[in-house]
């Protein structure tokens, strides 16, 4: 069960990206705090990764195929002390090592480079396949679901059932430049993947004992796990506005966050 501990771990994670994307002006601070809880789930929780075995073959896999919600993953990471968090000093500026849109080659525990939507899933997939040993956890966007990079890989997985693959997919309602309702009807979203032979569940996105009680369960098929979730969660004027999908907060919203969060 996750405790006050963990929520006190996830204010200071989601106080760094706010202090990342305001010392930057970068973009996609909401995209990154909709999606934090279940990242930190996976990692703390769930995934086999850990120091001892970051760079082993057979260890779990994390791809953030949404990877404009980058600085999410490099809190995690620093915070769960995957990575020195030094290092996020270094996110999006001139000579830094941590780029806006993941590249793998940045820091150890960035699985998949990723930036342009659609391609994560296909890439998961060839993981799971390549290795039954490790399980592969990928996070989409609800937006990115319009892509059909991710509806072929939908159909590979129809015939090719691999229980070691976790689809988790941020529904928060939002993509860059409208409702995702009406751009797309995904209303019947989780029928869909399960007319694909995926195991589909639903839970709160922001619920971390929902969240790991779903990836523990067992089943014979690859698992898809629908994040009901809140674009901007945790910082209330940021909670459902698309706005910040592109905006970085100035100097008082970076405080009048920063002291909603409590730290």
């Amino acid at each position: 069960m996750f405790d006050e501990n963990d929520r006190n771990v996830l204010r200071t994670i989601r106080a760094d990206m706010l202090r990342m994307v305001h010392r930057t002006h970068a973009s996609h601070i909401g995209s990154a705090l909709s999606v934090v809880d279940a990242l930190y789930c996976i990692y703390s929780r769930v995934a086999d990764i850990n120091k001892d075995n970051i760079r082993g073959f057979d260890r779990d896999r994390v791809i953030l195929s949404k990877g404009h919600a980058s600085i999410a993953l490099y809190a995690v990471l620093a915070n769960l002390g995957l990575m020195d968090k030094a290092r996020l000093e270094e996110y999006y500026s001139d000579g830094g090592t941590l780029p806006a849109h993941l590249d793998m080659n940045a820091a150890e525990g960035v699985d998949c480079s990723a930036g342009s939507l659609g391609h994560g899933l296909p890439i998961a997939i060839g993981m799971a396949l390549a290795n039954p040993k490790r399980r592969v956890f990928v996070i989409l966007g609800d937006g990115e679901m319009d892509e059909g990079s991710v509806w072929e890989g939908i159909l590979f997985l129809s015939k090719h059932h691999l229980s070691n693959l976790h689809i988790l997919i941020d529904f928060n309602g939002l993509q860059g430049s409208d409702k995702v309702c009406d751009v797309v009807d995904f209303s019947r979203l989780g029928e869909i993947l399960q007319g694909f032979s995926l195991d589909c569940k639903e839970v709160d996105g922001h619920d971390l004992n929902q969240i790991e009680d779903a990836l523990r369960a067992g089943g014979d098929m690859a698992h898809a796990l629908i994040l009901r979730t809140v674009k901007g969660k945790g910082v209330s004027f940021m909670e459902n506005r698309l706005e910040w999908h592109y905006k970085s907060p100035d100097d008082s919203q970076l405080d009048a966050a920063l002291k909603e969060l409590g730290v």
